[in-house]
């Protein structure tokens, strides 16, 4: 739904919806992530990945309060265990990109974007979190000649996409195009040209 006032919205480190911005409607929309019940409060995410102090003092600094999401009310060893995960989490993102810029084989870095997107399911992360992730695999795919590799990818990452952020979004379109590109449409960049090239997909 289109939104004028996305800052209304609580924090959840595991939230139900996602805001973003729509370049063609000019204006943030907010899209629901997973089913919500009647009565429910709708959250949103302010924060990436990081262990729970991490996020604590992020969220404490940047915006005056204390999360107390189910989350951040983990206590011995799920808490251990989730700051593990996201903590891996935090290693994968830089190791599948400076992985990529060395052009290292395809497959163990492939392997990296599996086990990052997994890690984040498993923390209930939203799915938008992992929409970089996707772009590093096609990305790779398309450094390696391997387009119909990107197109498999990028399936997933429009998929994402639409969820997260609407069918109508500017960033739906450009992940057709790298599913056209196993066509021989458009060959698109790569993961190898480094933090600027992974953004050319990922907003």
């Amino acid at each position: 739904m289109p939104c004028s006032q996305v800052s209304r919205f609580n924090h959840d480190c595991s939230p139900n919806a996602h805001a973003c911005w729509n370049g063609r409607l000019e204006q943030e929309t907010v899209h629901a992530i997973i089913d919500i019940a009647t009565g429910s409060q709708i959250s949103i995410n302010y924060f990436r990945e990081g262990s729970r102090a991490a996020r604590q003092e992020h969220l404490s600094r940047e915006f005056g309060f204390e999360c107390g999401c189910k989350m951040c009310g983990l206590v011995g060893d799920a808490l251990t265990q989730s700051d593990a995960r996201q903590q891996r989490i935090s290693e994968l993102d830089d190791e599948i990109l400076s992985a990529a810029e060395a052009r290292r084989p395809k497959r163990p870095v492939l392997a990296m974007v599996k086990e990052r997107i997994r890690l984040m399911e498993e923390e209930g992360m939203a799915p938008s979190r992992a929409k970089r992730t996707l772009v590093d695999a096609i990305q790779i795919c398309q450094a390696h000649g391997d387009l119909k590799g990107a197109a498999d990818w990028a399936r997933k990452a429009r998929k994402l996409v639409v969820l997260s952020c609407g069918e109508d979004c500017l960033e739906a379109e450009m992940h057709d195009e790298a599913i056209r590109g196993a066509a021989g449409y458009h060959a698109g960049g790569s993961a190898a040209d480094g933090a600027e090239g992974r953004t050319q997909l990922a907003a």
